[in-house]
């Protein structure tokens, strides 16, 4: 039912309006769509289990020599790019598997360009191993005068016969020297940062709408009053007229 007073519809109005804008405005927060999370229940396509094998980080002293001395010759050779020839040797089928070595000695290989310093290379540390395979990180530093920051690579050595052979190698980041190189120096897998609940930021964001609703109509309503106040009183101001003088009241009786 409309109220008959002026004032009350106004108010009514200005209720009315506020809130529109804020349904509007929480039902923006809550239609904005969520990520797809991955289906985790089985739905029947996903062919037979395979049992994962346990990660194994040991790597024998002699085995580690091994790969230490191919590490050293492969590093200079194909990233420095001081002979992509012997590259091509200490390189594992993997690696070759998309390029030729003509290629290769015209520049153009998997593996990235970095101007490395040094010539010892055994700061590896293991991210799995087993028989015939090791996943590997790495951390090169560039050599003096050149201009770049330490690169953090991971890799795979693969055995072929009784060689050890660089099967993959990429980089997985470009760090400041006083960062710490993920998974260089140990063997455990960082912790990543808790994904944030995006209920909950809706939730904050249909909260702060609201109080900011619930601000603004008073203040809306008050300035509203003031100006038609305002209003008011210039009109009557300038409408106004002298008031005729009371009547004498009679005596009594």
């Amino acid at each position: 039912m409309i109220p008959s007073s002026p004032r009350k519809r106004r108010r009514l109005t200005y209720l009315a309006v506020l809130t529109a804008v804020a349904l509007a405005v929480v039902g923006i927060v809550w239609l904005v769509p969520e990520p797809k999370q991955p289906n985790t229940h089985p739905d029947g396509t996903e062919g037979p289990a395979v049992l994962a094998r346990p990660i194994n980080t040991h790597v024998s002293a002699a085995r580690r020599r091994a790969i230490d001395a191919t590490l050293d010759r492969f590093i200079p050779a194909a990233m420095a790019r001081q002979s992509m020839s012997t590259a091509w040797k200490l390189a594992g089928p993997e690696l070759k598997s998309g390029s030729t070595l003509s290629q290769w000695l015209k520049d153009s290989s998997p593996i990235p360009y970095y101007p490395v310093g040094g010539t010892k290379f055994h700061n590896w540390a293991t991210l799995d191993a087993d028989q015939h395979d090791v996943d590997f990180n790495l951390l090169v530093y560039p050599r003096q005068g050149a201009k770049m920051s330490p690169w953090l690579l991971s890799g795979e050595m693969v055995l072929v016969g009784k060689q050890w052979r660089v099967n993959r190698l990429y980089t997985v980041a470009s760090m400041e020297p006083d960062d710490s190189p993920l998974g260089f120096g140990s063997n455990k897998i960082p912790e990543l940062p808790a994904p944030k609940s995006l209920i909950a930021e809706k939730w904050l964001l249909s909260i702060v709408a609201l109080i900011t609703m619930a601000v603004l109509f008073p203040l809306a309503f008050g300035v509203g009053s003031y100006v038609r106040g305002s209003r008011a009183r210039r009109n009557y101001g300038s409408n106004s007229r002298a008031l005729p003088p009371l009547p004498l009241r009679s005596p009594r009786p």
